[in-house]
């Protein structure tokens, strides 16, 4: 392999992320990258690391010197394409990015293009709001649409036409996802698309695959999560109002859950995707919206507590366990006599657990009143809860930093520090510091 400037600028990215070697799907698309001058449909499984495979070739083709926009990344949800920053993020490219989504303010994300970045992620909507505002997106080189049948489903396509007219002729074009469901549009498709399929990649991990008969599905929905002994799991719903349903009898029988579906204001669907990932909730009930661009690890199971109308849509549920080696579980709850447009084959019977009382969970989350444009960054997280709070770094869990607050999990039995550190100052000056509800 040659000492090119682009191959170490990929090596340094994997060197960042602690990653040896990359799956062959990942090598696969780098290299076409890399060798010719196609544009890629990279069809591969859910969990199989899609995301770091189109971003190193990606990485690879910015110039930092440069004040122009030359990548963009499209996603159809706020949560992936923010998924998708912290991923590139922790590549600690000197590339500057920018993540751009609704729900999120306009003004600062303006701010920000005032000194383009070389990249922008963003979804279909917001991007065309910073196109009517005179983004320039002359310049990139190389557009990825990422789970782009999901971008087609969701009502997208006047944006997305907006969008591909926007790009320079000679802009390379890279589409992702898990199935070939919907065909790529003539407005996308200039006859150059190399199609690359990938079965199930061997870094996977294993699947338990169960079925549960039951006559009342929230009693069974109840037992299964308290088999789990605090693992971690979501919850799937088809509607918005029995995800509602659901999460309210779940906390109403003591389980630590938080709820997830679109129609939530994003502060509030930010606070429950990070007290997840944090483990100071066990189980999140969503809709399909977490199907896609929702990464948790070690996530130790999927319970359909209604199925969806598409084998589509149950594979992309499920993909959400089982990612990077880490063994998971799937459970569908069904009804007597209920039936499927798909089949459920090569699944086990479960038989009713018999426990109703939930572990608790392990961690709590705390607001930090202050964020990255404070300067803030999880090293002065960490020093400040272990030289005030009096823990070590391995008690310190998930961080995650917003531009002006931040979120930290911290043992459930050390909450009760929160109230002495309130006095206590974060880099110089005191913050406000509260436990996440």
């Amino acid at each position: 392999m040659s000492n090119s400037p682009v191959v170490e600028s990929v090596r340094e990215a994997l060197t960042a992320v602690g990653i040896t070697e990359l799956n062959t799907m990942q090598k696969e698309v780098c290299r076409a990258a890399a060798t010719t001058d196609n544009d890629l449909l990279v069809v591969s499984s859910v969990g199989s690391g899609k995301t770091l495979a189109y971003l190193l070739p990606l990485l690879g083709s910015l110039d930092t010197s440069a004040d122009t926009v030359q990548a963009v990344v499209i996603a159809p949800s706020r949560e992936l394409a923010m998924q998708i920053q912290r991923v590139f993020a922790s590549l600690k490219s000197e590339c500057r990015s920018l993540c751009c989504y609704g729900g999120h303010d306009i003004n600062s994300e303006l701010r920000s293009l005032l000194t383009p970045p070389q990249l922008v992620i963003a979804t279909p909507g917001r991007l065309t709001d910073h196109l009517k505002r005179r983004l320039d997106l002359s310049g990139v080189r190389m557009a990825v649409v990422d789970e782009y049948d999901k971008s087609l489903e969701m009502g997208f396509e006047p944006q997305m036409r907006e969008i591909f007219a926007s790009l320079p002729s000679d802009c390379r074009r890279i589409l992702t996802s898990a199935t070939e469901a919907v065909p790529v549009p003539a407005y996308i498709d200039r006859g150059r698309f190399a199609i690359m399929r990938f079965g199930r990649d061997s870094q996977r991990g294993t699947v338990k695959r169960l079925r549960l008969e039951c006559d009342d599905r929230k009693d069974a929905l109840l037992r299964v999560i308290c088999s789990l002994s605090g693992a971690s799991a979501i919850v799937f719903c088809n509607y918005r109002q029995s995800a509602e349903q659901v999460a309210r009898f779940l906390e109403n029988k003591g389980v630590d859950a938080v709820l997830f579906h679109g129609a939530m204001e994003q502060p509030s669907r930010e606070r429950s995707l990070v007290k997840f990932r944090g483990g100071s909730a066990n189980v999140l009930v969503s809709t399909d919206l977490a199907a896609r661009g929702i990464d948790v690890e070690s996530l130790g199971c999927v319970i359909h507590f209604e199925l969806p109308t598409t084998e589509e849509q149950f594979i992309h549920r499920n993909g959400r366990t089982a990612r990077m080696s880490a063994d998971g579980c799937v459970v569908v709850l069904t009804t007597k006599g209920e039936r499927t447009e798909y089949a459920l084959d090569g699944y086990e019977t479960m038989t009713m657990p018999r426990t109703t009382t939930p572990a608790k969970a392990s961690f709590v989350t705390v607001y930090i009143g202050r964020g990255r444009k404070e300067k803030i960054s999880k090293g002065d997280i960490v020093g400040f809860f272990c030289v005030k709070g009096g823990l070590t770094k391995e008690q310190i869990g998930y961080i995650e930093i917003k531009d002006h607050y931040a979120y930290v999990s911290i043992p459930a039995e050390k909450s009760g520090i929160i109230s002495s550190l309130r006095e206590e100052k974060l880099k110089g000056r005191k913050t406000k510091l509260a436990l996440s509800y």
